[in-house]
């Protein structure tokens, strides 16, 4: 099977939007941890695959991991 571009932009979008905060400060932690890594790696793949594509969806999905970062910035003041 081979890896499209537009199956890659499609997870990307999956994991970041697919991120839903709980009542539990620790777990939402945890979560945003593993949303921003599964992020990060696909955008690794997609960098790889189209470098345009690439610079477009990190523009478009700055606002989450902005709000993802803020979230794991929160494990400091625990």
């Amino acid at each position: 099977m081979e890896i499209t571009k537009e199956m890659v932009i499609e997870e990307i979008n999956n994991v970041i939007n697919g991120f839903n905060p709980v009542e539990n400060n620790r777990t939402n932690i945890i979560n945003a941890e593993l949303t921003l890594g599964k992020f990060f790696a696909l955008m690794e793949l997609l960098f790889k695959i189209d470098v345009n594509a690439y610079v477009e969806l990190a523009d478009s999905t700055k606002e989450q991991r902005d709000m993802l970062f803020s979230i794991t910035e929160k494990i400091y003041k625990l």
